[in-house]
């Protein structure tokens, strides 16, 4: 038998008398012990002075009457419905904008020829990019706005990226600075 369950038959006075005996005398010796028997014996007397829960509903019954003793409301009761709603229209819109502003413009104009894959020529210097996946849609946005880069094509099935400049320095300036941020680009190819 392990400590545990010698200490619970110790408890529930279910061991030998000679047992019991040496279990008082290990218990004598070790004061650890000793504060685990009474800190047993006082959440056993806790314990039997509470009345047992009977169903769900009396369990709850006892749980509002607590919290009312101790004079609070259950945490759903505490903020109104309005406020939820008000919380919820805020974050879509906060969203909304997000896209709006910082994504969509970084997108680009659609093809006129439909899909295009990432394989197909561009007329501008372009870069083929594959960032990782943890890297933010505001860390992209912020460095290819840096560069007045456009993404034009992406991404393709392996995850690249095409992103145009206006000018060959732009992109020059841009693959730089994109091959010094190992924690935003998995790869980066010129066109």
């Amino acid at each position: 038998m392990d400590r545990d369950d010698l200490l619970l038959a110790y408890l529930q006075k279910r061991l030998e008398p000679n047992a019991r005996v040496s279990f008082e005398t290990e218990m004598a010796a070790d004061p650890a012990l000793a504060a685990e028997v009474e800190v047993m014996r006082a959440t056993r007397g806790v314990m039997a002075e509470e009345a047992p829960v009977q169903t769900a509903q009396e369990g709850w019954q006892r749980l509002q009457s607590t919290l009312e003793r101790e004079g609070q409301a259950p945490a759903n009761l505490n903020r109104s419905p309005a406020f939820a709603l008000l919380k919820a229209a805020a974050v879509a819109v906060f969203a909304v904008a997000v896209w709006q502003f910082a994504v969509v413009p970084q997108i680009g104009p659609a093809p006129e020829d439909g899909y295009r894959t990432v394989s197909s020529e561009v007329n501008l210097p372009s870069l083929q990019v594959t960032f990782r996946g943890d890297a933010t849609i505001g860390d992209i946005a912020a460095i290819l706005s840096a560069h007045e880069g456009t993404i034009v094509d992406g991404p393709g099935t392996l995850g690249v990226f095409r992103i145009s400049f206006p000018s060959e320095a732009q992109r020059n300036a841009a693959l730089s600075d994109l091959e010094n941020r190992s924690g935003l680009i998995e790869s980066i190819f010129q066109d």
